[in-house]
């Protein structure tokens, strides 16, 4: 029995000899992550758009689960018609945080936009019924259901038409 505890002991202090430096190293990243991140927000605050946007993104080169960075460049993006690059901000924050109802909407909403209706109604579909968000998926939903039907109708108008044509 003491050989065991003194052999789990040993390896302790041999792995807290490398904790030290990874830890260290990893609050290094954080801090520069964090300081491009606050730079960012005063850059926005300034209304300088592209570099606020520049340093979102230098933030999450540091640190790719930066959840926060992710969300204020996703709500940047969005608000100056950036949908392709506000979609993959949004899609990583869905890795992040999966339930997240207020990132799910603006998900679904910019599929829908793009026309993916099929990925837009995956999204909002996962919102619980009793979130502060689910009217607004609702009402989404109901118009992809719609767009959807004209689609499928479209679909059957130009079947018809080929097949008359021939």
């Amino acid at each position: 029995m003491k050989k065991s505890v003194l052999f789990c002991f040993s390896i302790l202090l041999s792995l807290s000899s490398f904790t030290p430096a990874f830890c260290e190293e990893d609050a290094q990243k954080l801090e520069k992550a964090t300081s491009y991140y606050n730079d960012a927000i005063d850059l926005y605050k300034q209304d300088n758009i592209p570099k606020s946007i520049d340093y979102f993104e230098k933030a999450l080169q540091i640190k790719p689960d930066f959840y926060e960075a992710h969300y204020n460049l996703s709500q940047i993006l969005m608000s100056v018609n950036k949908t392709d690059e506000a979609i993959k901000s949004l899609e990583e924050i869905a890795k992040l945080k999966p339930d997240d109802s207020e990132n799910l909407y603006n998900l679904g909403k910019l599929y829908y936009k793009k026309g993916y209706l099929f990925k837009a109604f995956e999204n909002l579909k996962k919102i619980a019924v009793n979130d502060p968000q689910y009217d607004s998926a609702k009402l989404l939903i109901a118009k992809i259901e719609q767009r959807q039907r004209e689609l499928n109708l479209e679909e059957k108008i130009n079947q018809h038409h080929n097949i008359t044509d021939l």
